[in-house]
């Protein structure tokens, strides 16, 4: 598991996106159709998720030339992720829906494993531990202003209140 600055708060997301693809598929195959609220809190991180990940670290990537088949893929996985929301989105019948789902489960976890297997390793190449860290705390921020930028909310610098100075020294080198 990477465990510096900006690849260890991808990878903490990439396993809260899975959580959640699990937790809707968990009620659909309970046959209970009350997973709206959870699609709703996907479609929202899976989209800021891209947003931060394109704007930070590819956009950090974007200067080493190893780096861009890597960038472009991964841009190229957003762009199909949102196409598949949005057609969720507009998907009334039960049945294309939960279709459609398993084809957005699919290109998520094809895109964790292409981010977390080869853009890590080169991100940790062209990427001194600093700027690895400097790149998590711009993720976070990013994170944030995409979802209040979707809910109408003020962005704050920091999504997560809680966070402490501490904290953010640990998204420089992390101890795990």
């Amino acid at each position: 598991m990477p465990n510096t600055g900006i690849l260890a708060k991808l990878h903490q997301h990439h396993l809260s996106l899975t959580r959640l693809i699990r937790d809707i598929n968990e009620r659909i195959d309970l046959g209970e159709n009350d997973y709206g609220a959870l699609y709703v809190e996907l479609r929202r991180e899976l989209l800021s998720h891209s947003a931060a990940e394109d704007e930070v670290l590819f956009s950090a990537l974007a200067a080493h030339e190893q780096c861009r088949e890597d960038i472009r893929d991964g841009r190229d996985e957003h762009e199909e992720i949102e196409e598949i929301l949005h057609e969720l989105d507009r998907t009334e019948d039960e049945d294309e829906w939960l279709t459609t789902f398993q084809e957005l489960e699919d290109a998520v976890q094809s895109h964790i494993d292409e981010v977390e297997t080869g853009t890590f390793a080169v991100a940790t190449q062209v990427l001194d531990t600093a700027e690895l860290g400097r790149l998590a705390r711009d993720y976070q921020r990013e994170r944030g202003r995409v979802m209040a930028v979707g809910t109408g909310k003020e962005a704050d610098d920091d999504e997560d209140d809680d966070e402490t100075p501490e904290d953010l020294e640990a998204d420089e080198v992390s101890t795990d």
